[in-house]
């Protein structure tokens, strides 16, 4: 017995390295690289910057914003400053990838323009008469800027430029981080994953670049060593980008590599090989859980096949019919709200949107053996839309429009042995609430539950009355990456109601759905 303890316990050190694999490499240092010391030309992050250009001006009323190799990193917003450093004109959300002009307000204009500094005349040469001044056209006021911004997930970026030329200081531009002054070259220490650093470039008293980034948070997955190449293969998980991963050779003696995913600056991870040995290597460090992507743009295409109850009175019969089949294909769409100038009013209040058509083919039969149904096979369709807002992660509501051909009754027909079916166009509009009711893991389950208000149409020749419309469903997805496949089951109720008839309509569906995310 003590021999077996004996033998376990010099065991069990082994077992505990086995299930904690050990890297070949250490990481030391993360860092963006920065020069700001060759005049005017500025090297920040991978990105150049050309302070010479006076790629912001004011022209005729217009803001206009030149193309520069920053400008094509982000979506910026744009903000014009007067002298007193109020905000007089704002832009949100722009690409900058070319040429932009901007109209400005004629107040925005005027709380920046000032008349020109006069001119001393010239003096009059003797029998001559002075001429009458001219008006002369308005000047930007000196200390007027325009401040350019955009962020990611990480890194936060700052350009305030002067709308009129400046003087080059002597000391100039000083270069702090942490509010630290440092030297106009060299590496920004990325240390502390949770912890922005601020690196902010003063060129003068008025003009700026400020950013703030952090350190990424990445873990290797896979390591692969290659001793003929002598380099090694390594698969990077990006744990704060929704376990993002990329591949990457790193070479022996290779001093950093570049960390992706940031379009706003370059980042570098100080790198040291510690195994000296010529053996291959093939080890699995990390296996991230499983994490499904937030979905905000998906389509989805869903076969139904169901059954469905018909009941409809006139001044003739009762009628109670079911469906001897009933299935449907129906497509959807959803799409975040667009970000551009003119959709923000919509995007202010709804994040996302949807469109789907669903058509359906029914085939009916009379629940009554002496009643035959005379055209019983029929299509119908829905074309919907809808503006949707969520309040959280699990709850969300949506307003809702739609047009829909439904199954009615023929009154006009006297035979009380038979059934004759005609259809109704309905318009509707309602309201839609949403429940995430399970998300764990790969699987997410919703429950959608609305009412709708059917408007007034006509139903075989007579004006109908408000009708109404009541359903819920309910999903259960399995999610694949960027693939959602998907079970459910749907209730559908609608009431409508002429002078001469009413009429109530139910059908109750399973489904099967597949949806891409992209």
């Amino acid at each position: 017995m003590k021999l077996f303890a004996a033998l376990l316990s010099l065991a069990l050190p082994q077992l505990a390295l086995a299930e904690k694999p050990q890297l070949p490499f250490v990481f030391l240092n993360q860092y963006i690289e920065y020069d700001v010391s060759e005049g005017k030309i500025f090297n920040i992050g991978g990105h150049k910057i050309d302070w010479n250009d006076d790629f912001a001006t004011i022209k005729d009323g217009k803001l206009l914003i030149k193309k520069q190799e920053i400008l094509l990193a982000g979506i910026w917003n744009i903000t014009v400053k007067n002298p007193k450093n109020k905000v007089v004109f704002t832009v949100k959300e722009q690409d900058l990838n070319a040429l932009r002009t901007f109209p400005m307000p004629a107040s925005a204009t005027a709380a920046i323009m000032i008349a020109p500094e006069p001119v001393a005349p010239s003096e009059e040469v003797s029998g001559t008469v002075a001429a009458a001044p001219q008006p002369q056209e308005l000047v930007i006021a000196p200390g007027s800027t325009v401040c350019l911004s955009t962020r990611n997930k990480i890194t936060q970026y700052l350009m305030c430029k002067s709308l009129t030329p400046m003087t080059s200081l002597e000391g100039y531009p000083q270069v702090e981080i942490a509010k630290k002054k440092v030297n106009p070259y060299g590496r920004l220490i990325l240390n502390q994953p949770k912890k922005s650093v601020l690196f902010d470039v003063k060129i003068n008293e008025l003009e700026t670049i400020k950013l703030t980034t952090r350190k990424r948070l990445i873990i290797p997955s896979t390591v692969k060593k290659n001793v003929a190449r002598k380099d090694y293969q390594i698969k990077f998980i990006d744990v704060e980008m929704d376990n993002y991963s990329w591949e990457t050779n790193v070479a022996y003696e290779q001093e950093a590599f570049k960390i992706p995913n940031d379009n706003l600056v370059t980042a570098y991870q100080d790198y040291f090989n510690k195994d000296t040995s010529n053996k291959e290597l093939d080890l699995t460090y990390y296996v991230p859980p499983y994490k499904r992507m937030k979905i905000m743009n998906m389509y989805s295409i869903s076969p139904f096949f169901g059954f469905s109850r018909f009941e409809g009175n006139t001044r003739t019969k009762n009628v109670s019919i079911l469906s001897e089949y009933d299935i449907s294909l129906r497509t959807y769409i959803m799409k975040q709200m667009p970000k551009e100038q003119k959709y923000q009013w919509f995007a202010k209040y709804f994040h996302f949107w949807t469109a789907s058509a669903n058509f359906r083919s029914i085939k009916y039969v009379s629940s009554v053996n002496s009643v035959t149904v005379a055209n019983p096979q029929g299509f119908l369709y829905n074309l919907s839309g809808s503006v949707n807002r969520a309040f959280s992660d699990r709850i969300s509501y949506a307003l809702r429009a739609a047009i829909e051909k439904n199954t009615a009754v023929d009154y006009n027909s006297n035979n009380s042995a038979e059934v004759n079916m005609s259809s109704v166009l309905n318009k509707e509009l309602g309201v839609q609430g949403s429940l995430n009711m399970y998300d764990r893991g790969r699987f997410v389950s919703f429950l959608h539950a609305g009412y709708a208000w059917l408007l007034p149409t006509d139903i075989s020749g007579s004006q109908s009355k408000m009708g109404t419309r009541a359903y819920f469903r309910t999903d259960l997805h399995y999610a694949d990456g960027n693939k959602l496949y998907g079970i459910g089951f749907h209730y559908n109720l609608r009431n409508q109601e002429t002078q001469l008839q009413k009429l109530k309509d139910q059908s109750f569906d399973y489904t099967a759905s597949y949806s891409v995310a992209f």
